[in-house]
């Protein structure tokens, strides 16, 4: 990786640590945020379109847009991913406006960074009692009592009682500002609702934007993920554990807690169990070490013995699949599998390239997703070579003459029948 785009990685994870959410939003919206000059404007692409490949955009859409989804959303939502998949694969600069960026990157609650939506969190299910509430109510209720009181002696009594409620210990922590704003305006909208009415409506508002605020982060980590992944300057090899989890260490608590990140899974896992899809039961967890270390070994025979560039990219893509499908961690195991392609890359001096197991501007999803089901049962020629045919793609290695003009990779069918569902893969 050259040392400019390092420099700009390292810049951008400093934003983001510093601002959470609101330096991801940024980044896609502000083309001149982190970059020093002109020149640096194709590397700053380069980041974006690694980041974006790393974010299931379906699962993201639905969560910020259509978590209510109906019959009559489908076909808009299928628009909305498609015009945003249009826009991440093209060779414009990648700019998202603000209904885009809701989309992507919804946080309706304006917090900042993850120890604010953790002690909102916590404040708002373990000590937001219907008591507090009724408290926000009358205060709320006072206030709009109070702006069209002409009594003075009645708007003294008001002012009194808005005081004295606003000084309860239960509402002195800045969270409790946050569902203050929400409870007002909900008493706004519907002035002549009950109290308990209004408890549920601010319950149901709460509840979904904590839910996309949580979204928001997770897709935060995985950025800072993905950025970590992209920070090794020299052409040596890695050590696959150690990389592992330094990659899940940028995992924060929305995501994952402390002692699942790193460490490997203690629970049983199985692989399939889809509709028509028989049941796997995955290697116990007690091996796990011992097939990490399998892996380190067949990397550094990859590292040493690939004859050429296309070879090297078959063997470290067998690897990925690999890892992907021992499900070594709790969670997030296809998001570090990626992280750790892009770092065997960089370790023989190959420029990573946008790869994503949920879509591809080159290959159709159906391709993709018959050449990971392949990988699951131990066929891994399909993934190796639509890997080879993304990194021709993106010039990381050359054309083959006698290709050129040909159709992309056919799609090829398992037991012979046509794939037939577009399940995203998870």
């Amino acid at each position: 990786m050259n040392d400019n785009i390092i420099k700009l990685v390292e810049k951008l994870k400093t934003e983001i640590d510093n601002r959470g959410i609101d330096a991801v939003r940024e980044f896609f919206s502000n083309p001149r945020m982190i970059a020093n000059n002109l020149a640096d404007s194709q590397d700053v692409e380069y980041i974006k379109r690694m980041i974006m490949a790393q974010l299931h955009v379906h699962s993201m859409v639905v969560s910020h847009k259509y978590h209510e989804l109906n019959f009559e959303d489908k076909e808009k939502l299928a628009e909305d991913v498609s015009r945003l998949h249009r826009k991440i694969d093209s060779n414009n600069i990648l700019l998202f406006d603000n209904e885009e960026l809701d989309m992507l990157f919804g946080n309706p609650l304006g917090i900042k960074n993850q120890r604010e939506y953790n002690k909102l969190n916590n404040y708002y299910y373990n000590m937001y009692s219907y008591d507090t509430f009724l408290k926000m109510c009358d205060i709320e209720k006072d206030q709009m009592t109070l702006s069209s009181c002409k009594n003075p002696f009645k708007r003294f009594l008001l002012s009194q009682r808005i005081k004295k409620n606003v000084n309860h210990y239960s509402l002195a922590p800045l969270e409790a500002q946050v569902v203050r704003k929400i409870v007002s305006e909900e008493i706004s909208k519907n002035p002549l609702a009950d109290q308990f009415l209004i408890f549920k409506m601010v319950s149901q508002r709460m509840d979904r934007s904590l839910y996309e605020a949580g979204r928001s982060f997770e897709a935060t980590d995985i950025i800072k993920m993905t950025l970590s992944s992209l920070r090794n300057p020299s052409k040596e090899p890695i050590n696959i554990i150690d990389a592992c989890k330094s990659y899940r260490r940028e995992l924060g608590e929305v995501y994952s807690l402390m002692d699942e990140k790193i460490d490997y899974r203690k629970k049983e896992t199985y692989l399939g169990g889809g509709i028509g899809q028989k049941k796997i039961k995955n290697i116990e967890p007690e091996k796990i070490p011992e097939e990490m270390e399998k892996l380190q070994l067949e990397y550094m025979d990859a590292y040493e013995n690939s004859k050429d560039m296309e070879e090297y990219i078959k063997r470290v893509s067998r690897i990925f699949a690999k890892f992907v499908y021992l499900q070594p961690f709790e969670d997030c195991n296809k998001r570090t599998g990626i992280c750790l392609l892009n770092a065997m890359f960089q370790s023989k001096g190959i420029k990573p390239v946008p790869f994503s197991v949920t879509h591809s501007k080159y290959l159709s999803y159906e391709v993709f997703k018959n050449a990971y089901d392949r990988a699951g049962q131990g066929e891994y020629s399909a993934l190796e070579d639509v890997m080879v045919e993304v990194c021709k793609k993106e010039g990381r290695i050359a054309q083959n003459k006698e290709n050129e003009g040909k159709k992309p990779l056919e799609m090829q069918k398992p037991n012979g029948k046509d794939v037939e569902n577009k399940a995203e893969i998870e």
